[in-house]
């Protein structure tokens, strides 16, 4: 509990019941139940106004110690905030385990106003040398007529990757990259807009199919933006959007890196270092960059 200025900000509390935990039904038992109020002082998002609620459940029989399925769960609802312009929102999150080792991941959250819905579940599976991995994200808002789906997986031996793809549909269009070891990477793409298909042969990233509406990369065009690199990234893309045409820039890095997008006209440039990508029939402009410098 925590009390400022004669205001409660934060409440929560914790039950753990004794092993192995609260029966519900057959096998399945309430291992742990949580909850945590807090009250925001600011107008920041992260100190939003909310109340949420965590469960831990575990089912079938033991082995080893270990319950055959457990699951986390976290469920939290943020008030709305007119006067900080904060929406309201309600977020769902948990992970999944089989035999104690984490496998899924799974999460849906919906803002309003607008209303906006955003979703995403995650499967990773270890068979000794071999690692596979698979996720799928979406998200839709219905006043906009925006929407996306996308679906990644990889297969790597040795924690090397082997063979990895990445689709994604939406409203804006439709593309997918498929990676044959890390030194072969190629896809394409199509917008709906203007029917535009291109190939990507090296630095391929379909993210650019995105909707702005979740894109939290959004920049603000009255200023310049920096964006902070970490080391060892093997691609990272940098999108700007603009109102009725794709937005011009040039993108700089660390050592002297200068790089400008081609011309609505010539929509895309590849070279070995990087690929740039300008529609001017969805007013965006993308650049990925392969094995970028650490910095900004």
């Amino acid at each position: 509990m925590e009390i400022q200025d004669g205001k409660l900000v934060d409440l929560s509390g914790d039950l753990t019941p004794p092993d192995p935990g609260i029966p519900l039904a057959s096998d399945v038992f309430l291992t742990d139940v949580n909850f945590h109020f807090h009250s925001g002082t600011t107008c920041a998002a992260a100190d939003q106004s909310m109340f949420g609620l965590g469960v831990g459940l575990t089912g079938g029989p033991d082995i080893d110690g270990a319950s055959l399925v457990g699951i986390d769960g976290d469920a939290a609802f943020y008030l709305p905030d007119s006067g900080c312009d904060l929406p309201a929102r309600f977020v769902i999150d948990g992970t999944g385990s089989v035999f104690g080792f984490p496998v899924a991941e799974v999460s849906f959250e919906f803002d309003d106003p607008p209303a906006t819905v955003k979703f995403g579940a995650q499967i990773n599976l270890n068979a000794s040398a071999v690692q596979v991995s698979a996720a799928i994200n979406g998200g839709f808002q219905p006043a906009s007529g925006s929407f996306f789906m996308q679906g990644t997986a990889d297969i790597s031996a040795f924690n090397k990757s082997l063979f990895g793809v990445d689709m994604v549909g939406s409203n804006v269009g439709l593309g997918a990259c498929a990676s044959f070891t890390p030194l072969l990477n190629v896809g394409a793409a199509i917008t709906w807009a203007d029917r535009h298909l291109m190939f990507m042969l090296g630095n391929c990233d379909v993210s650019f199919l995105i909707p702005k509406q979740f894109d939290a990369r959004e920049a603000q065009a009255d200023a310049p933006t920096v964006v902070s690199v970490p080391a060892r990234v093997k691609k990272e893309t940098f999108i700007a959007f603009g109102q009725a045409h794709a937005p011009t820039f040039t993108l700089t890095g660390p050592h002297g890196v200068s790089i400008t997008p081609p011309t609505a006209a010539q929509q895309l440039v590849q070279t070995p270092r990087y690929t740039a990508i300008t529609l001017d029939g969805i007013q965006q402009t993308a650049v990925t960059v392969n094995h970028p410098a650490a910095g900004s």
